[in-house]
């Protein structure tokens, strides 16, 4: 089996570029000039990329010979965000289930690190549109007003939305115990252009071959990831825990562009993670050849977006 790493990373990099280059002229400088400051999101690069590969490690591990594809930042900046009402010591262990050492970053630091990379992510302009988003949907549960499949039918047409129809009608099952839904999405285009004027290859002229594909991936996550106690949405709601967390990300690359959505969904119930029936029999045995990699990277602020494996191009 060979593993590839393929061109897409150039990709991204001639992305930024383009869009770096519709804010003003990009000035190298002489090369002895020191690096400007670290960013308040670069604390979180290194411990965004290390939890990738470690979630990538264990998704490609239970599904073998299959695509994998998932969202790191919409993962844990998900998680990140429960952790903000969750008593210290659920705190602590959700942060460091992201990759965290709280040894060398503080809480404080981690969550300036997120609303800095909030801040700095979204992009809409003419080759590129990047958006991200969050929302918290409360008043679920017993007695609540509404029921779990009006709550599941509004996910999925604010899922729907956000990610513009990319991951289709996808929305988990709620169940009654079910007493708030967090979402978080993620949505990127780029148009493709690899002439000399909108990169830094000196003017040279390249042959730049990469596959189209157009794969998608569902995983359940809520054994992999860490659980803990978290708050409520309401200050007199008592504590909830994480019960369910599901991903699913999709993407597109061909000669125009590529398209790229992604969403986590995390429920939360009054009680603790009721016991998980979830199927983990071995995939059947595939023959393939070629598999490669695939990394989205935001150049600015050195986060992952995107990681998966490509085993069947049209899956």
């Amino acid at each position: 089996m060979w593993l590839l790493v393929p061109a897409l990373l150039a990709v991204g990099h001639c992305l930024a570029l383009a869009n770096q280059k519709d804010s003003g002229p990009m000035d190298p400088g002489p090369s002895d000039v020191p690096p400007g400051p670290a960013l308040p999101c670069h604390k979180l690069s290194v411990s965004n990329i290390d939890f990738a590969f470690d979630l990538y490690r264990q998704l490609a591990s239970e599904a073998p010979g299959e695509n994998v594809l998932f969202s790191p930042v919409s993962i844990s900046w998900a998680l990140a965000t429960l952790s903000l009402g969750a008593p210290a010591a659920s705190r602590a262990h959700l942060l460091e289930g992201l990759g965290f050492n709280l040894t060398l970053v503080s809480e404080a630091e981690i969550q300036e690190g997120f609303r800095d990379l909030l801040r700095r992510l979204p992009v809409q302009g003419p080759q590129l549109l990047l958006t991200l988003g969050q929302r918290s949907f409360s008043g679920l549960g017993p007695g609540a007003a509404q029921d779990p499949a009006g709550a599941q039918h509004s996910i999925r047409e604010y899922v729907e939305k956000q990610t513009r129809g990319q991951l289709g009608a996808w929305v988990e099952e709620l169940s009654n115990a079910t007493a708030e839904v967090l979402v978080s999405h993620l949505l990127l285009r780029g148009i493709l252009r690899l002439s000399p004027e909108d990169s830094d290859l000196g003017g040279r002229e390249l042959d730049f071959y990469f596959p189209k594909f157009s794969i998608s991936s569902t995983a359940r996550l809520e054994l992999l990831l860490p659980g803990a106690a978290v708050g409520g949405g309401l200050p007199e709601q008592p504590g909830l825990n994480i019960s369910k967390v599901a991903h699913k990300a999709a993407m597109t690359l061909d000669e125009a562009g590529t398209e790229v959505a992604a969403a986590t969904s995390i429920q939360l119930t009054l009680g603790p993670r009721p016991d998980l029936n979830l199927d983990t029999s071995p995939a059947p045995d595939t023959e393939f050849n070629r598999p490669f990699l695939v990394m989205t990277f935001h150049t600015d602020t050195g986060s992952m977006l995107l990681l998966g494996r490509v085993v069947n191009p049209l899956g």
